[in-house]
């Protein structure tokens, strides 16, 4: 069946070209459920594959509260999907737990993984492939990943004031909740002039 494929900075659509009236159950099973069925396998089948379950083992290995954080046979399936060989990351493991120990000595102790991230940060060129996949782990969808820190920084953007925000403006915020660090350094008061001088009609006098 062919499929006219249109898409913008927002959204994805897929439309038949041609439509035919459907006047019979055959019809009827041939045009709607065979295709919605078979789209609905073939996702199931990629979301749940062999590949992607490795990925999801070694996201949980990365989460400093799961019981096999830092497990070498959990992260090396997601190591081998990206690209990452066994030979480079295991020294680093050792390396890092033996950071990590230091660190716990010290009164540090990890929260969650962006924490994680927040201490390897200085050390990313001693462990370049750790580093990685720590970031690749942050960056996956929230649906697939099912990190806790990504379910709240989604609850604090898409809340109901915001419920009826477009699909841009959402990701605007997303993109200052994850890059916090980056979004703090901002200047406020001239992101506030800027805004203002450009908006000249607002209600709201900013200047």
């Amino acid at each position: 069946m062919l499929y006219n494929f249109f898409a913008n900075s927002e959204f994805v659509v897929e439309a038949q070209i041609k439509r035919t009236p459907v006047t019979s159950l055959d019809a009827l099973r041939t045009e709607c459920f065979y295709p919605v069925i078979d789209r609905l396998v073939d996702e199931m089948r990629r979301r749940f594959s062999t590949e992607a379950g490795g990925v999801l083992s070694g996201v949980s290995a990365l989460s400093p509260k799961h019981a096999s954080f830092l497990d070498n046979k959990c992260l090396q399936p997601m190591a081998k999907f990206y690209g990452v060989t066994e030979d480079n990351l295991t020294p680093e493991l050792h390396q890092v737990k033996r950071l990590l120990e230091r660190k716990k000595q010290q009164g540090h102790e990890l929260k969650d993984t962006a924490e994680f991230l927040a201490l390897m940060r200085p050390y990313k060129d001693a462990f370049t492939d750790l580093h990685r996949l720590i970031c690749i782990s942050l960056t996956l969808p929230v649906t697939s990943a099912g990190c806790e820190r990504s379910f709240s920084c989604l609850r604090r953007i898409k809340n109901y004031l915001r419920n009826s925000s477009g699909d841009a403006r959402n990701s605007n915020l997303g993109l200052l909740a994850i890059n916090k660090q980056r979004s703090k350094a901002l200047d406020v008061q001239r992101v506030i002039d800027i805004f203002a001088s450009n908006h000249n009609n607002r209600r709201i006098v900013l200047l």
